[in-house]
């Protein structure tokens, strides 16, 4: 290309630069001087619908593997029962034998390395107290749950224990590095509220050098919501009337005794409880753990857990 030429349309190429950076210039230039006449207003929250509160800053995280230090501290809410609705079709709470409602969550760092804990609780506290003899707790019938996985053996399954303080543990470890965000994973073991009621019961012969907290070679009869007890056979040929729902827990597979002692030898499947925390709100599903279905031997799966900050 003749280099005149070249050189006549590269000076025109600078000139429609120049003419197109002025006119920006003047027009941002106007329209600075058009806002200064507009009345300054307070448009309100505009972060996501009418009135919505402006999310609070993350606190800062100096702990470990990025742990999210907000969820520290006492909440107070309710769990979902997931099969009943209100008249706006809003589930409700889950109403515990006492009448209760309440669900509390003391959460916790333990340690140099702030490792997660918390304490869980459903309904009114404390809760009952194990004796030797008496079923646990009062007024769960055991002897249809049992009674309906007979296929499967003896297997003890049970809804969580009102008022029994469930400690919860961090139920996977975190890779190094990993932030989780505002959400966090704990577990409790499904009865852990049964260990202590294994451990008060007297070891009673079965007549067979085997040995349980019933110490019968048999069990007949009985019906708890009619009031009618069972009736526990005896090695040595006499009949006792039993609660049945204690022998209902004694058959199982709930403890193992021997000729000294009764211990807890049930489940320990964990109960997974995922919570992400919203501010001064926590969200949580709860995954293993079942409550009162007012149907003896049918438990129902917990709702949406929901808690609210309270210290």
């Amino acid at each position: 290309m003749n280099d005149s030429i070249r050189h006549s349309r590269q000076i025109r190429s600078r000139r429609a630069l120049s003419v197109i950076a002025a006119t920006g210039v003047l027009g941002w230039s106007s329209a600075c001087a058009w806002l200064d006449d507009v009345p300054i207003q307070d448009l309100g929250d505009t972060s996501g619908g009418l009135g919505a509160p402006t999310p609070e800053p993350s606190p800062e995280k100096e702990f470990p593997e990025q742990i999210d230090p907000g969820f520290a501290g006492h909440w107070v809410g309710y769990v979902e029962n997931p099969f009943e609705r209100d008249e706006y079709g809003q589930a409700v709470p889950a109403v515990f034998g006492s009448g209760s409602t309440e669900v509390t969550l003391d959460y916790r760092f333990e340690g140099e390395v702030f490792t997660p804990a918390a304490t869980l609780v459903f309904g009114a506290a404390p809760g009952p107290v194990p004796e030797p003899g008496v079923a646990y707790p009062p007024g769960v019938h055991h002897t249809y749950a049992t009674a309906s996985r007979s296929r499967l053996g003896t297997i003890f399954r049970a809804p969580v224990v009102e008022g029994f303080a469930y400690e919860m543990q961090e139920y996977l470890n975190r890779f190094a590095g990993y932030d989780p965000g505002s959400t966090s994973m704990l577990a409790f073991p499904e009865l852990a509220a049964f260990v202590d009621w294994c451990s008060v019961q007297v070891p009673l012969d079965q007549g067979d050098g085997d040995f349980d907290c019933l110490g019968a070679g048999g069990l007949g009869g009985g019906d708890p919501l009619l009031g009618e007890p069972c009736i526990a056979f005896r090695a040595d040929g006499t009949e006792e009337e039993v609660d049945c729902d204690f022998a209902a827990m004694c058959l199982s597979d709930l403890c193992r005794c021997d000729a000294d002692s009764c211990q807890f030898s049930g489940s320990e499947q964990p109960v997974q409880v995922f919570l992400e925390r919203q501010g001064d709100q926590i969200i949580g599903t709860i995954s293993g753990a079942t409550l009162e279905s007012g149907y003896p031997g049918w438990y129902t799966p917990m709702g949406t857990l929901r808690l609210f900050r309270a210290d």
